[in-house]
């Protein structure tokens, strides 16, 4: 009896010291970031204020903790969720603030969710680049400005996410870093026609890849077999294609090769690496036929051969000498293996 008192008081206490630390907070389950608010940064604040959440939440900030449930609550978590570099506080996310204000614009869009997802969908199109720095700020500045999306109607979220995604799908990434300097810099706004930010992206693809070509051994036709027959404009591609005519295959079987990619069975073939997988085996299949006519025409020379020399012994007078005899077998065995 005394053991089941002793027990129970010690549940009872346990139970106490378990309600105790809840009241002080220090056991209920919390998903409220740990750190500073905001990470402590400025920006990030300012633009959870007036960029994600708007007017309508404007009592939640003022040097207030961010709150549960709440936008500046959700805005805190988003930061210390997604900010995880000095390239992302610094940089990212206040491009990012910036271009979701701009297609979930606060006046039109009261409530913050829209904003948030788009923030997340931000970051997630800068995943397809990362961690390269420059080709985040070249699509940003270069790509995506005022003035190009002015022409394309597009949102600077949308411009942004197309170009990360045409850099990582299109570009080989050992180049990214000239690609990003030539987006800058390159001649490429279209002429006479309304200008899009994919004319962009594809005319700077095309100077890369004069870039790249202009000291191969590989004639012009076969760079434009590899860009274009082969890979659809991808640049991406059309580097690999060039590395596997120029490793693989024979300067002699170029041309060869050339057409068996424009062959009927080949041109049907949409993907690069089954097209070029049939495209040697076209050029495999022809060596090996020119192989067996070769053969066949030594044969036939062989044979040729024989037959004017049983001719020529079938019209050797009998009267010969066997020794005269001897000599011209000699001759005729000499004759067939010449």
């Amino acid at each position: 009896m005394a053991m089941k008192f002793i027990f129970w008081a010690v549940s009872c206490c346990s139970c106490i010291g378990v309600l105790s630390a809840m009241q002080q907070g220090s056991v209920i389950p919390s998903n409220k970031p740990t750190g500073e608010p905001y990470l402590g940064n400025y920006i990030i604040e300012d633009s959870c204020q007036y960029k994600i959440c708007g007017t309508e939440y404007l009592d939640e900030f003022g040097g207030k903790q961010p709150a549960m449930s709440s936008c500046s609550g959700e805005c805190d978590a988003l930061s210390h969720k997604l900010v995880n570099s000095k390239f992302k506080k610094e940089f990212l996310w206040s491009k990012c603030s910036i271009m979701c204000a701009e297609k979930y614009p606060v006046k039109e869009y009261k409530t913050y969710n829209e904003r948030i997802s788009c923030m997340n969908e931000c970051f997630e199109a800068f995943e397809y680049v990362a961690p390269h720095h420059r080709i985040a700020q070249a699509c940003v500045h270069a790509a995506c400005s005022n003035r190009i999306r002015d022409q394309t109607g597009q949102t600077a979220m949308e411009c942004f996410s197309q170009c990360t995604h045409h850099v990582a799908t299109r570009v080989p990434k050992d180049d990214w870093n000239t690609w990003s300097n030539l987006l800058s810099v390159a001649d490429c706004d279209p002429i006479g026609l309304p200008g899009n930010q994919m004319d962009r992206l594809s005319c700077t693809d095309q100077t890369l890849w004069k870039d790249m070509t202009s000291q191969t051994s590989v004639s012009p036709d076969i760079h434009l077999v590899c860009l274009n027959a082969m890979c659809d404009n991808n640049v991406r591609c059309a580097k690999d294609c060039l590395h596997h005519v120029t490793q693989e295959v024979s300067q002699e079987d170029l041309p060869r090769w050339h057409q068996c990619t424009y062959s009927t069975t080949c041109t049907e073939i949409h993907s690069y690496e089954l097209r070029k997988e049939c495209a040697d085996n076209c050029l495999e299949a022809h060596k090996i036929e020119l192989r067996k006519s070769q053969e066949l025409k030594m044969r036939e020379a062989e044979n040729r051969k024989r037959k004017d020399a049983e001719a020529l012994l079938s019209g050797t007078n009998p009267i010969l000498s066997s020794s005269v005899m001897c000599v011209v077998v000699s001759l005729v065995l000499l004759v067939i293996h010449l």
